[in-house]
């Protein structure tokens, strides 16, 4: 096994232990939540309009209380394959592009392509060079979840993936990394940043 499968598996395995933890605590002593992983390099290939990110981070806690695990992709891209339409701001009249999606073990990975012919395509990439613009959010139906604090989305139906202001995941951002160093520098950044926050409830 290598050293980012280890990586992985120990990440999947503390984020589920990290969440399960916060809800016990919880019932305990109301205590502020927790966030995991930090933010990546924000590049942007500028004259072709094209970059990549993650969409989704499997087991962050998004700001909604939401927290997506993998797995919840795989009927909808089976069903409807890899391609969504990019938004703007998750406006249905305004589509500024469109992303193929990858499913892997850190979340899911969109790779974009701005229509720079589109005036608020041309504006979006202006706004991502300049660092203005760099979140990344879904637009979704809820399939299937496990209601709770947080809520666990077990299966979704994807509908389009969106450039905004403020992602609700704070992971979520556009990065021209490549996917395999993007996703192992983030396993590493999760389990830093999960080991120096996470605190134990007081009984």
């Amino acid at each position: 096994m290598s050293t980012t499968e280890e990586l992985l598996e120990l990440k999947l395995a503390l984020d589920e232990f990290c969440i399960n933890l916060r809800e016990f605590g919880e019932a305990l002593s109301p205590a502020p939540p927790y966030r995991l992983g930090a933010p990546i390099e924000v590049k942007f290939a500028r004259q072709s309009g094209e970059f990549g990110g993650f969409a989704t981070i499997y087991g962050e806690v998004d700001q909604q209380d939401d927290v997506i695990f993998r797995g919840a992709y795989t009927a909808t891209l089976q069903k409807c394959g890899a391609v969504r339409p990019l938004l703007w701001q998750h406006r249905p009249t305004e589509p500024i592009g469109v992303v193929t999606l990858t499913d892997n073990a850190v979340g899911l990975w969109a790779q974009a392509s701005l229509s720079l012919e589109v005036r608020r395509a041309r504006e979006a990439a202006a706004l991502i060079d300049a660092g203005a613009t760099t979140g990344l959010s879904i637009g979704f139906r809820t399939v299937a979840a496990v209601k709770g604090s947080p809520r666990r989305l077990t299966e979704i139906d994807l509908l389009e993936v969106s450039l905004v202001t403020f992602p609700a995941a704070d992971n979520a951002r556009v990065s021209m990394v490549k996917q395999a160093d993007a996703q192992h520098e983030l396993i590493i950044a999760d389990l830093r940043r999960t080991l120096a926050d996470f605190r134990l409830p007081r009984l």
